[in-house]
């Protein structure tokens, strides 16, 4: 439970590659076998996992975030992009990614009435490694 999260949790999720957001505890499966798989290929992966208020907590604690993943139920989306907008607002260059079963039923739908950058359909892992790699490929090419 990261709502009381102590410092080396805090300082775990600071330095991850990716952190994913498991709202409402709504899919665990799929956040597990997403974190498993871009584990194996070299990248940290923190899991914040909770009710809504817990995560706020734990997003509001942390100073800063590189890469954001969501996932959503439809019935969660009105509270995942309001996640969103608010990790844009305190982390300005953050990129944020959105999958789960909402994005895979309602693709175009979802990408012009959220504020995602990028939005995951399907089976996400492959697709998830590719956009780590090119994020990657990117900060370096620009020095950060």
């Amino acid at each position: 439970d990261y709502s009381m999260m102590d410092i080396k949790n805090k300082e775990f999720i600071e330095e991850a590659d990716l952190v994913l957001v498991n709202p409402i505890r709504s899919n665990k499966v799929g956040i597990f076998t997403l974190a498993s798989y871009v584990r194996s290929k070299g990248y940290k992966v923190a899991i914040i996992d909770g009710m809504p208020r817990d995560i706020i907590i734990a997003l509001g604690k942390l100073n800063s975030v590189k890469v954001l993943g969501f996932t959503a139920l439809t019935c969660d989306m009105e509270f995942v992009n309001q996640l969103c907008k608010y990790a844009k607002d305190r982390f300005p260059n953050v990129l944020t990614i959105l999958g789960g079963y909402h994005a895979t039923a309602m693709p175009e739908r979802t990408m012009e009435e959220t504020d995602f950058d990028i939005l995951v359909t399907g089976e996400g892992e492959i697709t998830l490694l590719n956009i780590l790699e090119g994020y990657k490929i990117a900060l370096d090419h620009i020095g950060v």
